[in-house]
């Protein structure tokens, strides 16, 4: 692969990018993820993010959207999610 294929983005930025968050069905889930994405300036009203409950009522996947306008916000915003003990998995 040469060097300029490397640094080829396949995203356009700046973008609205959909980012899935999963953990237990708990209010701390809930507070760490909302807290994460305040971290990163992102304002994003309760009633925009998209919960879903599993099955049993144990586990919670929320989808957000977030604005980014380069790689290296994204790639913090996943950094974030994935240091944070509340959450168990970031797609």
């Amino acid at each position: 692969m040469t060097k300029q294929a490397k640094s080829e983005s396949l995203i356009d930025f700046p973008c609205e990018f959909p980012i899935k968050v999963l953990g237990r069905d708990d209010a701390n889930f809930y507070c760490a993820a909302k807290s994460i994405l305040t971290k990163h300036a992102q304002t994003i009203p309760d009633n925009d993010i998209k919960k879903n409950s599993s099955k049993k009522g144990n586990y919670m996947a929320l989808t957000c959207v977030v604005n980014v306008n380069n790689q290296i916000e994204l790639d913090q915003i996943y950094v974030d999610f994935s240091k944070n003990d509340h959450i168990l998995y970031v797609l």
